[in-house]
């Protein structure tokens, strides 16, 4: 991710991005980088997963991170794309449990088709995807900024 030049999409379906990621992306989409998370909208399985996450997309778009939530149905998808080579596919999660605790797998694949691949889905997927902006997403309430604090407490206990 450090390396990337032109983007970095990342989707994935329990998406709670560690310091270390966050300061990543942070920086790539400051030096000019299209960084993009797909996440799961509405139906979603893990609500307070959801909200861990979502406690964090202000910071992320305050640096120019783009952030879609898909609409049309369930999303599992655990793919990120680096510029137009690096592909990365697997059963891990963007969360401290997958990356820490579970078992998870990740493939990095080099291969520009794979990537054009991806890139084809990953824009199909955004279509049919809610844009989060910064001045809407700071006018959520108190009452869901509470309930995203406490999830991202539980779920840093877990």
């Amino acid at each position: 991710f450090v390396n990337a030049r032109r983007r970095i999409w990342i989707c994935n379906s329990y998406f709670i991005p560690d310091r270390q990621l966050r300061e990543i992306v942070k920086a790539r989409a400051r030096a000019g980088v299209d960084v993009c998370i797909l996440v799961p909208g509405k139906h979603t399985d893990a609500i307070p997963v959801q909200w861990a996450g979502q406690s964090y997309y202000q910071e992320l778009l305050n640096a120019g991170v783009r952030i879609f939530e898909y609409k049309a149905a369930m999303m599992h998808a655990k793919t990120v794309l680096v510029d137009d080579t690096w592909s990365i596919v697997g059963s891990a999660n963007l969360d401290e449990r997958s990356l820490e605790l579970n078992e998870e797998n990740l493939l990095a694949i080099a291969d520009p088709t794979l990537a054009r691949d991806i890139e084809r889905g990953v824009l199909a997927d955004i279509e049919r995807s809610k844009t989060i902006r910064l001045e809407a997403w700071r006018r959520r309430s108190s009452f869901r900024r509470a309930f995203e604090a406490l999830a991202k407490l539980l779920i840093e206990q877990y």
